[in-house]
């Protein structure tokens, strides 16, 4: 099982109207734990409270930027790789979409060495799409 490594020292921080804003504690001592995330098809390790500000800092910065947000922008605040077509899906207001609804679950995964593992499965109710696979009559 591929695992990716997050940057340890990645800070969420996002631009705001009068200066930044960010949740992080900096003495926040949490255990890291699996997650994955069924677009990318990606393992990664990372805190529980580090996804939470990852997934409000999208929806704070999809209201500030006037709709629209990519799934790239959201594995940047994970601190996890981008994606190569990453910077061309996303959600938008034209989607009837005002708020990216996140769904968290667990799972058991076969680690591949040491038998199952605890897994935080990421999903959305609605998946990033293209501006092109935008259909309003459905």
């Amino acid at each position: 099982m591929a695992v990716e490594q997050v940057d340890k020292d990645h800070f969420i921080m996002a631009p705001g109207l009068a200066g930044s804003s960010s949740l992080d504690f900096e003495d926040a001592n949490e255990d890291e734990r699996l997650f994955y995330d069924p677009v990318s098809k990606r393992y990664f390790q990372s805190t529980i409270s580090k996804v939470l500000q990852a997934e409000y800092h999208l929806n704070r910065n999809f209201a500030l930027s006037g709709g629209f947000v990519t799934l790239n922008d959201f594995y940047a605040l994970l601190g996890i790789e981008k994606i190569p077509e990453g910077d061309t899906v996303g959600w938008m207001v034209s989607d009837g979409l005002y708020w990216v609804d996140f769904n968290h679950s667990k799972a058991m995964v076969d680690d591949g060495l040491n038998g199952e593992i605890e897994c935080y499965i990421i999903d959305t109710d609605f998946p990033p799409e293209t501006e092109e696979s935008y259909d309003p009559y459905l």
